[in-house]
């Protein structure tokens, strides 16, 4: 009987820790891919800042030229009206 009772013992134990590690297994898959999205979301975000560096240095240039252009204007307009 104590055989009978070991093997039971045994069995059951197996039988829970398959349970787990299938549980575990779907939890892994899940931070897997989690981690894979983070990852995909980190390199669009790196593009968009790159994107976004570029679009401030055009607007920077943009913004000196129309300085540039309304400090001319005024010039302009001074040297009329005296």
């Amino acid at each position: 009987m104590d055989i009978e009772h070991t093997m039971k013992v045994i069995l059951d134990t197996q039988a829970r820790l398959e349970a787990n590690a299938s549980s575990h297994d779907g939890r892994l898959e899940k931070i897997e891919n989690a981690v894979q999205t983070l990852t995909d979301n980190m390199v669009l975000t790196a593009r968009n800042m790159n994107r976004v560096t570029e679009m401030y240095t055009f607007l920077a240039q943009r913004l000196t030229e129309t300085d540039t252009h309304v400090r001319l204007l005024t010039d302009a307009l001074a040297k009329l009206i005296s």
